[in-house]
């Protein structure tokens, strides 16, 4: 039964976002706190070392929720229903590609999910940094530092690699927590 959860809901989270990871996070909170299988705490903390781990991020937030409520084999489905939509999508795309990027209807739909994907984004990390400055009604000023320290950086340093500065917030972290 967890796992038929585990494919629908990621599943629906593949067939229903556009834009990659960060625009999936909304309705993969929704979804897995709705059904009581991670708490919001447990999907960042899945965030912050999907961010800092190999691999595609919305794939390893998958795989680390489905392994946390089956196993071995959740993770597995969990990875699979999030893949799958963009599988079938992208097979059915290849076959009409000629055809569609010749038509003005589907050039003003993608115009149109655009601003859409920039918005989903946008919440997202409002979300997450509201979700991190205020921890248990108080101020953490460690995170907001570590933040614009590493923005700072990157705003001089614009080729900065994204490796150099999850290593400077890892010490940042260190230091200060």
């Amino acid at each position: 039964m967890i796992y038929l959860l585990l494919l629908s809901i990621f599943f629906i989270v593949g067939l229903f976002t556009i834009g990659g990871g960060y625009a999936m996070i909304p309705l993969m909170i929704d979804k897995l706190t709705k059904y009581n299988l991670c708490t919001k705490e447990e999907l960042l903390n899945f965030i912050a070392i999907s961010e800092s781990t190999p691999g595609t991020f919305a794939i390893n937030v998958a795989t680390f929720a489905g392994y946390k409520n089956g196993g071995v084999f959740g993770g597995i489905v969990a990875t699979l229903g999030l893949v799958l939509p963009s599988l079938i999508i992208i097979i059915l795309i290849a076959k009409i590609f000629n055809n569609l990027t010749k038509s003005t209807k589907a050039q003003n739909i993608l115009k149109g999910i655009r601003p859409v994907v920039i918005g989903l984004i946008g919440s997202v990390i409002i979300d997450l940094i509201y979700s991190n400055i205020y921890i248990d009604n108080s101020f953490n000023y460690r995170f907001l530092l570590i933040g614009l320290v590493c923005t700072i950086i990157k705003i001089i340093f614009k080729k900065v690699h994204p490796i150099v500065l999850v290593l400077i917030g890892a010490v940042l972290g260190i230091i200060l927590y």
